[in-house]
C-alpha cells in the first residue's frame, strides 16, 4: 500500500474565488495566511515531521487557486520552491473551481511543482448546483477533469451531499457520474449550515432544512460503498474539526469523528450478515485497529445488536491475523 502524504496545509480563505455560494464561510473553515507567511509556515511544519518520512506535500486549501492573479500564484509556489529543490517536500497540491481552469495558469503550476488538483465539484446536478450558487453545468466539470488530465495531474474531487434541492437519489446519481470521470480520490462533505452565509439565512426562514446526523451517516455509507466497488479512495469524509468552526455550526451533521460513524455503520452491515445462527453470547472477531469501528461510537454497535437481537453478550476480541475491514462472528 503506497505511503500516506505528509501534508502541510495552507489556508488561503476564499482567495480567488468569483463566486459566493450559499454555504460558504471560508472564515470559519480555515485560518487565515499572508502570501509573505508561506515559507516560515512551511518550514515550522517541517519541524514536527519526523527526518526522512516521505512523502510530505504542501497543500494550499480554501481559496480558487488557478483564479487568482497570476504573480501571486507564482508568489505562493515559489515560496515553496526551496522546500522542494532540497528534497524536504515532494510535491504541491491546489484546490480550485472546475470553471477556472486556464491553459497559462496549469502550465504554470505545472512548472513550480504542483502534482495534484483538487476540483470542489459539490455536486453533478444540475439543479442542485443551480440552488448552491455554483454558476456552471456538470459538462464544466468533466471537462475539467480531463483537461487536468491531459496535463498530467493528479485529480481530485469534493462533493457536498445535502445541499439545497439534494436528495439521496440525487447524491448517488452524483457519485456514479463522478466514478465515470475517474478521479483519484474524493473528499466528501456533508453539507453544515455555518453562520453568516446565505444558507444559514434559508435554514432560519425554514427554506433548507439539513441532514440530521443519522441521514448522513446513512447516505455516506451508500456513497462509500459506491467508490469502494470503483476502486476510488475517500480521502476525507467530514469537515475537520477546528474550535473555530464548531463556533459557526448552526445546523447540519457536523462531527468530528463522521469518518468513525461512517466506518461503524458500515462495519455493523458487515457483521448483521453474518448473524444467521449465532447464538447468545455474541462473540465479534476483528483486526485489533478495528475495535473502535466494531463497537461503536459510544458503544453504539453492541448496544444495537443486543436491542435489535436479543443477546445478552457481545464480546469484541482483536484478532491480528484478520485484514482491516474484516470480522469473524461466531458463539463464544
Amino acid at each position: 500500500m503506497a505511503a500516506r502524504s505528509q501534508i502541510i496545509p495552507i489556508f488561503l480563505p476564499h482567495w480567488g474565488c468569483p463566486y459566493r455560494c450559499v454555504y460558504c464561510n471560508q472564515t470559519a473553515i480555515s485560518a487565515r495566511v499572508a502570501a509573505s507567511d508561506v515559507s516560515g509556515e512551511i518550514a515550522e511544519a517541517l519541524t514536527k515531521i519526523p527526518p526522512g518520512v516521505h512523502p510530505v506535500e504542501v497543500a494550499f486549501y480554501g481559496g480558487t487557486f488557478t483564479a487568482l492573479d497570476l504573480t501571486l500564484q507564482q508568489e505562493l509556489l515559489l515560496a515553496a520552491a526551496p522546500f522542494l529543490s532540497d528534497g524536504r517536500v515532494d510535491s504541491i497540491r491546489v484546490s480550485t473551481h472546475p470553471a477556472c481552469i486556464a491553459a497559462e495558469a496549469l502550465d504554470l503550476i505545472s512548472a513550480l511543482g504542483v502534482k495534484t488538483v483538487e476540483l470542489g465539484v459539490q455536486s453533478m446536478q444540475a439543479d442542485v448546483l443551480q440552488q448552491a450558487g455554483r454558476a456552471y453545468g456538470t459538462q464544466v466539470v468533466e471537462d475539467a477533469v480531463n483537461t487536468l488530465r491531459g496535463k498530467g495531474f493528479v485529480v481530485g474531487i469534493q462533493l457536498m451531499p445535502g445541499l439545497p434541492g439534494d436528495s439521496k437519489t440525487k447524491t448517488l446519481a452524483t457519485v456514479q457520474r463522478v466514478i465515470t470521470l475517474e478521479p483519484d480520490f474524493v473528499r466528501v462533505y456533508p453539507t453544515v449550515v455555518l453562520a453568516n452565509t446565505a444558507l444559514a439565512s434559508l435554514w432560519q426562514k425554514g427554506k433548507y432544512r439539513a441532514l440530521n446526523l443519522d441521514e448522513a451517516v446513512d447516505w455516506c455509507a451508500e456513497i462509500s460503498k459506491l467508490f469502494a466497488a470503483a476502486g476510488i479512495p475517500i480521502i476525507r469524509m467530514g469537515l475537520h474539526a477546528s474550535p473555530e468552526l464548531e463556533k459557526q455550526v448552526l445546523a447540519g451533521p457536523y462531527h468530528p469523528a463522521f469518518r468513525a460513524l461512517v466506518d461503524s455503520y458500515l462495519a455493523l452491515e458487515k457483521i448483521e450478515m453474518q448473524l444467521r445462527g449465532v447464538g447468545d453470547p455474541l462473540l465479534i472477531c476483528c483486526n485489533p485497529r478495528d475495535i473502535p469501528v466494531v463497537r461503536g461510537d459510544k458503544n453504539s454497535n453492541v448496544a444495537k445488536l443486543k436491542e435489535k437481537y436479543g443477546f445478552g453478550e457481545v464480546e469484541v476480541c482483536p484478532d491480528p491475523a484478520l485484514g482491516r475491514g474484516v470480522f469473524r462472528v461466531t458463539t463464544k
